[in-house]
């Protein structure tokens, strides 16, 4: 089997089936679309290591799928390492604050000349990144939310039919009829 084939199957098993398993579960196309617009809006958070508690948190208070919310929170975690400067530079164009120089050795002498006030300045970046995200995610959140409860609801809707369940009776007609096909 070559490397493709097995990342293929590798997908298939641990990503594909899973969630189709979890779509079957009785998800609506709204609920599906809600959870993975939140997995990918909170996975967006500028900063880092702490999407995965905001995805716990909202799929907990909202009655979200905590495996479809956690697969699109990583999903778009290179996005996060992408956007965290943009954010971060949205944060001080909307404070008018001083750009936070991002090179490492400047950084570096801020911490030796300074920690406490490096420290502060950090915090202070990092809160004007965060209402940055609050007010710039809702701008894409919003229509995608719209488009992916669209996609499922046209494209594929019996995706979201409640998982067949078993009856008893089923079970006894399936087992009485492979006894009478054994004796």
């Amino acid at each position: 089997m070559t490397l493709v084939q097995r990342v293929k199957e590798f997908l298939r098993t641990r990503v594909v089936i899973p969630v189709m398993r979890e779509l079957r579960e009785g998800l609506t196309p709204h609920k599906f679309a809600l959870t993975a617009v939140f997995g990918m809006t909170l996975g967006l958070f500028p900063i880092i290591n702490v999407t995965t508690i905001l995805c716990l948190c909202a799929a907990f208070l909202f009655r979200l799928n905590q495996p479809i919310i956690h697969i699109c929170n990583q999903g778009v975690g290179p996005l996060q390492l992408v956007l965290l400067i943009p954010f971060i530079r949205a944060g001080e164009y909307l404070f008018d604050a001083p750009e936070l120089p991002l090179s490492l050795s400047q950084l570096l002498d801020m911490l030796k000349e300074d920690p406490l006030g490096f420290v502060t300045t950090l915090w202070t970046t990092l809160w004007h990144a965060i209402v940055a995200w609050l007010v710039l995610t809702p701008m894409g959140a919003l229509p995608l939310y719209f488009i992916l409860r669209a996609v499922f609801t046209r494209v594929r809707p019996r995706l979201f039919q409640p998982a067949p369940t078993v009856v008893a009776q089923d079970v006894a007609l399936v087992s009485s009829s492979s006894d009478n096909a054994a004796g």
